[in-house]
């Protein structure tokens, strides 16, 4: 399972967020409501209560209808996709344009910038942040998760877009601005093996956040000490910091 280019229609360039939840013994695994339309299920939970930590956020699709599939659940517009396949699989995926993730950013001038399209940092946290806490509800509709393989990146990416280190931190929310923008580099891919017990509650979703930003910032060629919204001296995201911006 994975976004790769040839297996998606989805407008390019995206960053997508993909979750393979492993079952006993290596088995796959299973959504037990994903087809039920009751309160409690999956699927009532995707079109009806699944919302981000914010009004206005960079959020997963919310009060929409999902299309029945063969296999699994999908919600797609132009600018964000969610998919939830029936064997454990889940694929998130976002337009890296003005529309989405470089909202307020990619038509900003400026000479360090030039002509290169900025992503805009606090989307992308913001919306990593949300697939995690998508991935720790869905956790509760499977029977004895064993493990889960997470995969992320870029696709249709090239060097004309750019990270910037901006940076809140959680000290009298100081901004740290030294203005340097990378472009992506030649890895745009990576994984992360994840713990079920470890997303087991909001203070693992934050950790895990932050590990899954840690390597998509070394994309950019930043340290992880550049990631934005954490509070000193602690490895995960600090949602209370993006709520106040």
């Amino acid at each position: 399972m994975m976004a790769q280019q040839k297996d998606t229609i989805f407008p390019q360039p995206f960053y997508y967020i993909g979750f393979s939840i492993i079952g006993e013994d290596g088995s796959e695994s299973e959504f037990r409501t994903l087809f039920l339309n009751e309160k409690g299920s999956i699927k009532h939970f995707l079109e009806h209560e699944m919302q981000g930590f914010r009004f206005g956020g960079w959020t997963l699709p919310r009060n929409v209808q999902y299309m029945i599939r063969l296999n699994g659940l999908e919600y797609q517009d132009d600018t964000k996709r969610v998919k939830i396949l029936e064997n454990g699989h889940i694929i998130v995926q976002g337009t890296v344009s003005e529309s989405f993730l470089c909202w307020a950013n990619s038509s900003i001038q400026s000479t360090l910038k030039g002509d290169r399209v900025k992503i805009n940092t606090t989307a992308l946290i913001e919306f990593t942040y949300n697939s995690v806490a998508l991935l720790r509800r869905s956790l509760e509709d499977i029977k004895n998760p064993e493990k889960i393989i997470c995969k992320f990146g870029f696709i249709g990416m090239d060097n004309n877009y750019v990270l910037d280190n901006e940076k809140l931190m959680g000290v009298k929310d100081q901004v740290i601005i030294s203005y340097e923008m990378n472009p992506i580099g030649l890895d745009t891919e990576s994984n992360l093996p994840i713990d079920p017990l470890d997303i087991s509650n909001d203070d693992g979703v934050a950790k895990t956040t932050y590990l899954i930003l840690a390597k998509v910032f070394r994309m950019f060629s930043f340290t992880e000490d550049k990631i934005s919204y954490v509070q000193a001296d602690e490895k995960k995201i600090d949602i209370n910091l993006i709520k106040r911006i």
